[in-house]
């Protein structure tokens, strides 16, 4: 019984032994599939991990050529405006120049009245050019408007005194022998180059000479502008030609300014 239970309790021996081999074989498999899981995992958050800063990169150029896209719509839409307005502040400066030698030239009520409203025209324009201009435009727009107010001054004081000149001169021409007089006295006081007190009451002496009350208060005002506007106007194509050069150098100024800023000088 003990021969034939000995081979029966050697089996049962074997068992143990054999189960052990089972069950570390099923124990690394786990493992093995734990450290799939795991990797799979781990593979899966550093994949979303990527694609997140990959996206956020994307994001970040977005945004950037966006930024860059804006940037250059609002160069050129404000390159536009400026070509605009100050065209169009260009244009209405050489109108209310002309419109001012116009007055220079004949004195009449209807170019002086062109005058004044070519000059609003022209302070309007000149607004509208201050708020568009950028900073390194600004000084040369200054410039040419300072200018642009003293020729319009200037015009509005000698349109009265040339319309005074041409009456005097016409009646002298006609014979009239008050008005030459006059203008001799005057002539005469300037050549002497007596201080304007004097030559005031030389010029009244003489204007009291003419009878009409027009050709009196004309001849005043030429008093009123006297020194270097006499002069301007007995010769007004010198005086015309020196402050059309005056104008044409600050207008080239601002012109020079614009075109490199607008980038048209290629």
């Amino acid at each position: 019984m003990q021969q034939l239970g000995l081979p029966a309790f050697s089996r049962f021996g074997a068992l143990p032994s054999a189960m052990m081999r089972i069950v570390k074989t099923e124990i690394v498999v786990a493992l093995i599939g734990a450290v799939g899981v795991m990797g799979a995992i781990v593979g899966t958050v550093v994949g979303a991990r990527f694609q997140a800063n990959g996206g956020h990169a994307q994001a970040a150029a977005a945004r950037a050529a966006a930024d860059t896209a804006a940037r250059a719509a609002w160069h050129q839409t404000m390159r536009d405006l400026r070509w605009t307005v100050l065209s169009a502040y260009l244009r209405a400066a050489a109108e209310a120049d002309e419109a001012d030698e116009a007055a220079h030239r004949t004195g009449t009520p209807a170019d002086i009245e062109a005058a004044k409203k070519a000059f609003h025209a022209y302070r309007l324009a000149y607004a509208e050019g201050e708020l568009i201009a950028s900073d390194v435009m600004i000084p040369a727009l200054t410039t040419l408007n300072e200018r642009m107010q003293r020729s319009h001054h200037e015009a509005m004081q000698r349109a009265p005194v040339t319309a005074a000149m041409r009456v005097l001169e016409d009646r002298r021409r006609l014979g009239d022998s008050a008005a030459s007089q006059a203008l001799q006295h005057l002539e005469e006081g300037m050549e002497r180059g007596l201080a304007q007190p004097r030559m005031v009451e030389i010029a009244r002496d003489a204007l009291r000479l003419v009878p009409e009350t027009s050709a009196r208060l004309y001849g005043l005002s030429i008093i009123l502008s006297w020194g270097d506007a006499y002069e301007a106007i007995i010769d007004y194509t010198s005086a015309a030609r020196a402050r059309s050069e005056r104008l044409t150098i600050d207008r080239t100024s601002l012109v020079n300014v614009i075109r490199t800023e607008l980038g048209t000088t290629a």
